[in-house]
This record gives structure tokens, sequence and C-alpha cells, in this order.
């Protein structure tokens, strides 16, 4: 079995929202530490701004994701949607559940829903 780093792992997990079952063997545990994933979602929202990663192809186009969306509005300004969508995937409703000044602020009420991502537990350090 091929390994890889931990972290490449960790960014894998928290931006694709899933591992594979050998990527799951090489993390070598059913948990991720908080702060793990904050670094990396930290960094993904130096470059981008939307975390979990969306695609929008037009402007004022939703999300297309059901969940939490942290939104980047500026460098220390960012904003936390709540998406829900339709039985056939349509968007039904984005909610801004807050606005924050930054991402340290945004990530705490995100994980105050969050527990785990694909099944892989998130422990709080």
């Amino acid at each position: 079995m091929t390994t890889v780093p931990r972290k490449w792992l960790v960014e894998k997990l928290v931006c694709k929202q899933h591992l594979n079952v050998e990527e799951r063997e090489m993390l070598g545990s059913k948990l991720v530490n908080l702060s793990e994933v904050k670094d990396v979602i930290r960094e993904h929202l130096q470059n981008e701004k939307f975390f979990p990663p969306v695609e929008i192809s037009k402007p004022g186009q939703k999300f297309g994701y059901e969940g939490y969306i942290i939104e980047k509005v500026k460098d220390n300004s960012f904003k936390l949607h709540s998406q829900t969508n339709g039985p056939l995937g349509d968007f039904r409703e984005d909610k801004i559940v807050g606005e924050f000044n930054s991402v340290n602020a945004v990530l705490e009420v995100f994980f105050e829903h969050t527990s785990n991502i694909d099944g892989i537990k998130i422990e709080k350090d």
C-alpha cells in the first residue's frame, strides 16, 4: 500500500468531504483533530471565496450544496450560510446564520453544527 502524508489525507477529507477505503486505512484512525481541520479551512480561505468549495457559474446563482457554507466577503469578513435543497436537489433556502470579523469566529460557529466528515469524527482538542 502506498502511503501519503497525513496532512494530504486531512486536506482531501476536508475539501472533498470523502476518503476512499485505502485512504481511510492510511489515515489510521476514525478521527481527526479539530485543529487539523481548522488549519486546512484557514489555508483554503486564503485563496478561495467559499468553504466547502462550491462552484458558482453566474452572478446570483445559489451554491447547490446542502449544509453550512463559509463565504469570505473580504480578508477578515465572513458570512456563514445554511442552505437546504429540495427532494430533487433543487435549491430551497439560503439563510445567513451570521456575519463574522475573523476566520476563527466563523469557524467556532461552523463547528457547532459539524461533528464529523464522511463518518470520520472531528475530535475537539
